[in-house]
Parts: structure tokens; sequence; C-alpha cells
């Protein structure tokens, strides 16, 4: 691995490495962009839906929109593994930015209708779908073997202060600069995003399969999964905590803040900002103690911890005690993301490394059915009652997956 003239030590030492710095600080600003865009797009909605029995289900359908062609992942992991990884990751990013501008200048026109916003989200959304496999590849890519649990949990630990540093401005420049100032930013962080992977010097792993089409390279990527129990079992708890997990913070808590406190945007950003810095104090630990063993059965705990914190939140009442769940559901969260890719990179041939997380990133899909259920759930039985059901719904599921899948639990 090529060096940066940067000294650093203890966990952090990898990012000494130039070509993971580089693939580590573009999903960083990716994160800052994500971050601020969602919250933002959410909170926007909402504004304009006031007043609409609508409301809440749109609040979920904007979430929805940007991933409902998530199904093309099966295509971007393939292709990202024809293609120049790194090129491909710049090329996505500067759409994204791209986009951003676009409603920059709708918004500054007074010209923004909702349906705008809803295309937009859905475009960046696509842009995503094919720079988020490809830029996980290329962290895996740039670290020997053995350190993929340490570099996911860098990774993830980017994107958890992205997240805190995100929803931190997110609202307050809502309330100060209006949306238009805060896209405005936005599209700064995705071109910081896409500039980054420019200066990568990294090829992609060499495969015996780099003549074969597309659609056999993707069933070639379907039948070393499926042959496999570690990676499928990992995608299948990979769907199943975007059913349930993440439309808790995603979608159910901004409405939560709108509806049930009533808080300005300043106000809900900061309170999933105390998610955020549970998230991100997690990847800071699992960083310094990671480890090979028992990846799976820390998955499996991980999501247990975390959907028992959904449970909680939606009983308590006291304002400081959500901050400590709050706190605890981050933690757990980032786990569970650390070790999902940490068996799905770690277990797996680096020339199948784009297929295999274009399926994680199709793992995302239900995603959108979920904020759409937790949505329209919020509306007709109030949204601590769609938080209970989806925390009970996620442990009754990760407990079938460890009971059909053997292999997850004892690994």
């Amino acid at each position: 691995m090529s060096k940066l003239n940067i000294n650093v030590s203890g966990p952090l030492k990898l990012l000494g490495s130039k070509n993971y710095f580089c693939i580590w600080n573009s999903i960083f600003f990716t994160g800052l962009a994500n971050f601020t865009e969602q919250f933002v797009a959410i909170w926007l909605v909402l504004e304009l839906s006031s007043g609409s029995k609508w409301a809440l289900l749109l609040g979920g359908g904007i979430t929805a929109t940007r991933l409902m062609f998530c199904f093309l992942s099966v295509f971007s992991g393939a292709i990202a593994d024809k293609v120049s990884r790194k090129l491909l990751v710049s090329s996505m990013q500067f759409v994204a930015a791209m986009l951003s501008l676009v409603l920059v200048a709708l918004l500054l026109a007074d010209a923004l209708e909702l349906w705008h916003l809803f295309l937009i989200v859905c475009l960046t959304g696509i842009s995503r779908i094919f720079e988020m496999p490809t830029a996980q590849a290329l962290a895996g890519d740039s670290v020997p073997q053995q350190e993929i649990p340490r570099a996911m949990a860098l990774v993830n630990g980017g994107r958890n202060l992205s997240m805190v540093l995100g929803l931190l401005f997110a609202g307050f420049m809502f309330d100060v600069f209006g949306p238009a100032g805060t896209f405005l930013v936005i599209f700064f962080f995705y071109a910081i995003a896409g500039i980054s992977p420019l200066f990568m010097k990294i090829v992609n792993p060499s495969s015996m399969d780099q003549g074969e089409n597309i659609l056999k390279s993707i069933g070639n990527g379907f039948k070393y999964v499926s042959a496999r129990q570690i990676l499928w079992a990992a995608l299948l708890v990979a769907v199943l905590i975007n059913v349930t997990g993440f439309t808790f913070h995603q979608t159910l808590l901004p409405m939560f803040a709108n509806v049930v406190i009533e808080s300005n945007a300043t106000k809900a950003s900061l309170l999933m900002m105390v998610f955020a810095l549970g998230a991100f104090s997690g990847s800071l630990i699992i960083s310094t103690f990671s480890r090979n063993q028992r990846q799976g059965l820390m998955l499996i705990i991980a999501v247990i911890v975390w959907h028992s914190m959904m449970i909680l939140f939606s009983i308590i009442t006291t304002f400081e005690i959500w901050l400590m769940i709050l706190m605890v559901a981050g933690f757990a969260w980032a786990t569970t993301l650390i070790k999902i890719q940490s068996l799905l990179l770690g277990q797996s041939d680096p020339s199948y490394r784009g297929r295999i997380q274009g399926l994680r990133t199709l793992a995302i899909y239900p995603h959108a059915l979920g904020s759409l259920f937790s949505g329209w759930m919020a509306g007709e039985i109030g949204v601590a009652s769609a938080v209970a059901i989806n925390g009970v719904l996620g442990i009754f599921l990760i407990t079938i997956v460890s009971l059909i899948a053997p292999q997850l639990r004892k690994n």
C-alpha cells in the first residue's frame, strides 16, 4: 500500500495508506451530504405538506423514493467488478452534486414543487446505488485481508462522524439559511467526495471472468453467495434491519420530533445526533478491539440490542432517558453494520466484492417498503406504536435467521 506522510497509530493507522485514506475521505463526505440531505428532505416535505392527512405518509415516501431503484444494484455491483472502481465512484458523486445544484436553483426561483423534490431525490438515489457498493469494495481492496474488520470499522466510524456533523448542522442550517443554503452546502460535500478517489493509485483485483457479459457475471455472483451460508445469512440480516431498524432513525425519529414533541428543525436534528454519537463511539471502540472471532454472534446480539432499545424508546416518556436509549441504539446500529460488512468482505474473494456489495445494496431496497409502511402506521396508530412494532418484528426476524443459519451464530 502506498503511504501518506501522516503519523497515525493505533486504530487510525490504516489512514496512513493513501488509497485507503482517499476512499475513506470520499465515504465521509458522502455521508455528510447524505445525512444532511435525508433530514432536510423529510423536514421540507413535512413543511410543504403541513396540515395534510397524508403528511406522515409523504414523509416516509421521500425516503422510499430514494431507494425505489435499489434493484439496479445487482447490475452496479457487476459493473464495479469490470470497470475502474475509483472512476465509477467519482462520476456518481459529481452527478449527485449537480442534482443538488438543480434543487438550489428551483428553491431560489421559488419554483420548487413536491414532485420536483421527489424526482431529484430519486435520481440522487440512483447515483448512490452505483456509488455505494463500489466505494465499499474499494475500501476492502485498499487494505490487507486481515485488516478488513478494522477497515470496515473505520469506514463506519467515518460515516457515523459524518452523521453527527451532518445532523448537528442540518437543522441549524435549515432554520437559519433555509433549504436553498443547505442544499448548496450539500453540493460542495458531494464535489469533495467525487474528487478524493481520483487520487487513488489502485486497479481492480483480477478475476477469471473478466470477459463475461454482465448477466452471466451477475449469475455467478448469486451462485457464489448461495453456496456460502455466512454470506447469504449476513445479507438476510441486512434485509431485515432495513425493514425494521433503519426506519427508526431515518424516518420515524424525525416524525416523532415534528409531531409528538413539536420541536423545530434544530432540536429535531440534535435528537437524531445523539443516536449518531452512539454510533460514532461504537465504531471507534470496535476499530480498536475488532478481531475476526465471533463476528456472526456479535452481529446477532447487536441487532437484538438495537431493536430492544426501539421498544424502550416507544414506552418511555422522559426526554433524558430518550437520549440514553438513543446512544445505546446508535452503538448497536454501528456494530450491526460493521459486522455485516466484515463478514461480506472478509469471507469473500476480492474479485467478487463488487457483486457482493451490489447485493448488499440491494438489501436496502426493503427499506423503501418499510418506510412507507412505517409512515402509514405512524398516521394510523401513532409514531411511538410504529416504533414498538418495528422493534418487536426485528427481534423476531433475527431469531429466525439465527436458527436457519447456524454458521452465522457459530462464526
